[in-house]
């Protein structure tokens, strides 16, 4: 069935062997490349230029010498494009069939004064939590902003949540909490993130633990529902509101202590 001979299988073998050499040529090129360019000795950059041109020289003989074997026997290409395929529709398959899972696994601090002021305003009834993008608006204009959209009275106490994505290839995240204050303001900076929406539902649940559940304010999204959704199943973002509510609903049973998800 899948013709397990080395006449039948050699055409593979030679292209995956070749692309490994080849890569490591073409990788060695290029650091010769670099050290050359961060030569200041004339003596050692006409070594340095020497050395580049021959491994140079020996990744173009490599990487030709695999072109040329993949378009006379294209089946070890089309067996790597089959393992691609593959892994990305796993990838994603699994993504989706857990992306109900709330993937936080505990919290840490960055210094002692985050702890006491998280402490504080998880006692605390503040009504508003905003999730900002960090470096897409200043907290002013954010807040001024959703004040203005969302019809909030000047009185209306007002905490940002920024987060920071760092590794969206993990699954499970053990968020670094930093509370600072900001021209009068809270602000949440949370980094060590692997998805945004499943931080904000993380947070947004801790707060209610032991007090009133605060709202969470959101703009209207400027893309379609498919994109959005599509976007989050194959790369974690995008719908964010959506997915906020849906994992809030999960994971808290009791109505009274779900933090509320208000988009506008």
């Amino acid at each position: 069935l899948f013709k397990a001979e080395v006449e039948d299988q050699r055409g593979a073998y030679a292209t995956g062997v070749l692309v490994l050499i080849a890569c490591g040529a073409l990788v060695t090129a290029f650091e010769k490349k670099i050290a050359f360019q961060h030569q200041t000795s004339r003596g050692w950059r006409a070594v340095s230029f020497v050395s580049f041109l021959i491994y140079g020289l020996i990744a173009l003989v490599f990487t030709l010498t695999m072109l040329a074997v993949t378009i006379r026997s294209p089946s070890g290409l089309g067996i790597s494009l089959c393992f691609i395929l593959a892994i990305l529709a796993m990838s994603i398959i699994s993504r989706a069939w857990r992306a109900d899972e709330l993937r936080t696994v505990g919290f840490d601090f960055h210094d002692e004064e985050s702890k006491f002021l998280w402490d504080s305003l998880r006692l605390a009834d503040f009504p508003i939590l905003v999730p900002v993008r960090p470096g897409r608006h200043s907290h002013d204009e954010k807040e001024q902003q959703i004040r203005t959209e969302h019809q909030l009275a000047l009185e209306a106490d007002i905490v940002l949540l920024e987060i920071g994505v760092d590794d969206p290839s993990d699954f499970f995240q053990r968020l670094m909490i930093e509370v600072v204050r900001d021209e009068g303001r809270y602000v949440i900076k949370v980094t060590n993130g692997v998805s945004t929406p499943h931080a904000i539902a993380a947070i947004a649940l801790e707060m209610s633990r032991y007090s009133k559940p605060p709202a969470l304010h959101f703009d209207w999204p400027e893309i379609d529902m498919l994109t959005a959704s599509w976007s989050y199943l194959a790369f974690g973002e995008g719908n964010i509101a959506w997915k906020v509510r849906e994992l809030i609903h999960r994971a808290e049973k009791d109505p009274t202590k779900r933090p509320r998800v208000v988009v506008g």
